[in-house]
């Protein structure tokens, strides 16, 4: 049952980040922190001890690590912002959830999310 709970606030503050995302540009930390503590409390529920700590420490090391590597080098290179750091932070809370073995996947779908919006925006700038 509380599981159950955990996920339906997890969509809750999914829907959050998507709506204050696309208005501001920014992913409030309150809501990362939200999704990163319901990600915990979530696999201590569902899983032992060891492999619930394991699980959220590296998917959230791995993929909060990946985001601001991919940060710095994307910055570095087109002298402009391409991830802010709500983004590296809500990879890392995202990775507390799904863990390291998941990471293949969430970026892939990251990066068809990305691709999808820039072809959005483009084409409502030209036509």
């Amino acid at each position: 049952m509380i599981d159950t709970v955990l996920l339906v606030a997890l969509m809750a503050f999914l829907i959050l980040v998507v709506v204050i995302d696309i208005k501001t540009l920014r992913i409030p930390d309150w809501l990362t922190v939200g999704i990163g503590g319901l990600g915990l409390a979530y696999i201590f529920v569902v899983m032992e001890l060891e492999r619930a700590v394991a699980h959220a420490g590296l998917g959230a090391i791995a993929f909060g690590f990946l985001f601001l590597i991919t940060r710095i080098v994307i910055s570095n290179f087109s002298n402009q912002e391409a991830l802010g750091l709500g983004d590296v932070k809500f990879a890392a809370s995202a990775g507390i959830w799904l863990g390291i073995h998941a990471l293949p996947m969430f970026l892939l779908a990251s990066s068809l999310s990305t691709l999808l919006v820039v072809f959005g925006m483009s084409y409502a700038m030209h036509g």
